[in-house]
């Protein structure tokens, strides 16, 4: 019971730390199945440099994953990116 709290927490935690374009880059990537570089930059309306940075905190949060088709850089939801946004339609009035 103890490990779940800590599970809870550190998702709590986590959601907290998410920005506003980091939050519709995982809603975007939930409705389209999955989201190219060129993609994201359209929805966060990013430069490359940014949109750079944004992608690489969402793979260090392990939220999403990279996976590349010929040069194309594809990303995708993770367990754990599907599982952060159940819980902010949750915590949505």
């Amino acid at each position: 019971m103890f490990a779940e709290r800590t599970e809870d927490t550190s998702l709590v935690e986590l959601i907290m730390s998410l920005s506003p374009k980091q939050i519709k880059v995982l809603t975007a990537i939930e409705r389209d199945g999955y989201l190219t570089f060129k993609g994201i930059r359209r929805v966060t309306k990013l430069n490359y440099l940014r949109t750079k940075l944004l992608i690489m905190d969402l793979l260090e949060k392990q939220l999403v994953y990279e996976k590349r088709v010929s040069r194309q850089r594809m990303f995708f939801l993770t367990e754990r990116g599907k599982k952060i946004l159940l819980l902010l339609r949750g915590l949505e009035i």
